[in-house]
């Protein structure tokens, strides 16, 4: 979406400025995140049962390895994709 963009679009961060109290209230986002890691676990630990089902090659990754919490990613940049209002 934004792959040849060089410059962010004013309107839409003036928008999100706005909806965000300057970035002071991202609840929504965060809430959002949290929803896209809670899914990033789940699809990483279908995998990890689908690799030890799958014959004798099959490891069980380590308690670090596992996908759990926000606090396991490093978070370099918000790209929030905003819907139009009807």
């Amino acid at each position: 979406l934004c792959a040849e963009a060089e410059n962010p679009y004013d309107d839409l961060c003036i928008l999100f400025d706005r909806l965000t109290t300057n970035g002071a209230d991202m609840t929504k986002h965060s809430d959002l995140l949290q929803k896209a890691v809670a899914s990033i676990s789940r699809t990483y630990d279908k995998r990890v049962i689908g690799n030890l089902l799958s014959g004798r090659s099959g490891v069980l990754p380590t308690q670090a390895e596992h996908i759990r919490q926000t606090t396991d990613f490093e978070l370099i940049t918000w790209l929030v994709i905003m819907k139009p209002e009807s």
